[in-house]
């Protein structure tokens, strides 16, 4: 699902409160009854706080900050569609065992998201996707925002509320619920 290209940071952090509110919302109704379950919604919930972080601070003005934040969520969602690709229920086993710190090297391999993204053939995006957010003159900077700064927080909370969707799609399929995302999308948009 793609935002407008002419949304303004205002409108961009409407979308994304309505989003997390609804997210949350569907959290709520979810039982974590399996493995795979309880995985989908310790990642879901960190997706949301990530959002939720994103949206404050360029709503706030910052430009440096959004950026590690949108890093780790695509790494999140990176982690997510690598533990769905192959084998999942030992991968998601796994990971739980490497969470809890019982899990062997032999059995949770120490990969960074570059890696696990070629393994899943998204190697071109994830690189798109970080030279697109990451390399922009503005970075680093804490000060008042120039206009460049602001087109670029509107991109990032854009690139951000985007890839939420993208992981949230992954979630709905492992907690088994139906999800019209485009549906969602023009609700949100409506109100």
């Amino acid at each position: 699902m793609r935002i407008s290209e002419d949304s303004s940071i205002e409108e961009l952090c409407n979308i994304s409160a309505m989003l997390i509110d609804k997210s949350i919302h569907d959290l709520l109704q979810v039982s974590s009854d399996s493995l795979p379950k309880s995985v989908a919604i310790y990642h879901y919930t960190r997706a949301i706080r990530y959002l939720d972080e994103i949206t404050l601070l360029c709503s706030k003005g910052f430009c440096r900050e959004p950026e590690d934040l949108l890093n780790a969520l695509l790494n999140l969602y990176v982690t997510i569609r690598w533990l769905l690709f192959f084998n999942p229920k030992q991968r998601i086993r796994d990971f739980m065992q490497n969470e809890s710190g019982k899990a062997s090297s032999e059995k949770w391999p120490q990969k960074d998201a570059k890696t696990m993204a070629a393994e899943i053939g998204y190697s071109q995006e994830y690189e798109n996707f970080m030279l697109g957010i990451f390399l922009y003159p503005g970075n680093g900077k804490h000060a008042a925002i120039s206009g460049q700064d602001h087109e670029q927080l509107r991109k990032m909370l854009r690139a951000g509320i985007e890839l939420f969707l993208e992981i949230k799609k992954y979630i709905m399929k492992i907690l088994e619920i139906t999800w019209d995302q485009a549906q969602e999308m023009e609700t949100l948009k409506c109100l």
